[in-house]
């Protein structure tokens, strides 16, 4: 049977198109390879064409790798496709579940919102704190007045304490513990290190009792109404100041407009030869609060 004429001319065209797109195929397909000469003409290679030991030893040897640094190009296009990975995986995060998108959205908020609590939290306890000792009363022991009383055995010394108050408010002193006592003297090295410290002094908590007239005002002076006595045998002032001394010693509790406490301690040595009063050197007893 015999093919129409436009069937044959429409096949014949479709094959010219396909060359004409491909010539170099056409051309590679329709040459032939050309073959060596030793195989053409039956030769044997040459001592030219046999490569020695030493080419063998350099063909097989690695070749050194460069430390190749990527071009700005590379870079960002690497940047992109990591942001393109990432944001890909953010977008099918927030795409996959709505509900689940919104609950993790809700706990980070939530997390947020408690780390910001807490720390105004504490931003508010100091500054409570801080308010409170911006208008407090501050009493410290400025003086000490010692009076002496002799009789045919024994002299008696009497102590008034001087307290002023340093701070911006008035001073009410609840409690107030006053005494005098005779304490082996403290003795140091020349070197100035001490072999018998000062004596160990303690007060409890309910220890002290009240005052008449407690208020203080600011910048003022509280004075004779914290008083000590001690008694002391005059057959034991032959061995003062040396091995023996007479101290006087307290605490004094207050507070301000607001219930908050505070405490003074104060710790005087007295030399009745000098008639003075000197503080010993233990910081803690003449600390405050």
């Amino acid at each position: 049977m015999r093919r129409p004429p436009t069937l044959a001319a429409t096949i014949l065209l479709a094959v010219i198109i396909i060359s004409a797109a491909n010539p170099s195929a056409a051309t590679s397909s329709s040459q032939p390879s050309p073959r060596p000469k030793s195989e053409s003409k039956g030769e044997q290679p040459s001592s030219h064409d046999i490569p020695t030991a030493s080419e063998d030893a350099q063909a097989t040897q690695p070749q050194a790798i460069r430390n190749a640094v990527p071009s700005q190009e590379l870079q960002s296009a690497t940047d992109e496709r990591g942001c393109a990975h990432y944001g890909g995986r953010l977008s099918r995060l927030l795409t996959a579940d709505p509900m689940t998108t919104f609950n993790g959205l809700l706990a980070l908020f939530t997390f947020l919102l408690v780390v910001v609590g807490a720390f105004q939290l504490g931003v508010l306890y100091y500054s409570h704190k801080a308010a409170i000792h911006v208008g407090r009363p501050f009493l410290l022991v400025t003086e000490v007045h010692v009076r002496t009383v002799k009789d045919d055995q024994n002299a008696i010394f009497t102590a008034d304490f001087t307290l002023h108050n340093f701070g911006t408010g008035p001073a009410d002193i609840v409690d107030y513990i006053a005494e005098g006592d005779v304490f082996d003297a403290p003795v140091q090295n020349p070197d100035r290190r001490v072999e018998r410290p000062d004596p160990r002094i303690a007060y409890g908590r309910k220890e002290g009792g009240p005052i008449g007239d407690p208020l203080v005002a600011p910048a003022a002076d509280f004075r004779s109404h914290i008083v000590a006595h001690v008694s002391v045998p005059k057959s034991e002032l032959a061995a003062m100041p040396d091995r023996r001394r007479i101290a006087f010693h307290g605490r004094v509790r207050y507070r301000g407009t607001l219930k908050q406490k505070y405490a003074t301690r104060f710790f005087w040595w007295y030399f009745p030869e000098e008639d003075q009063c000197v503080q010993c050197l233990t910081k803690k007893y003449n600390s405050h609060t």
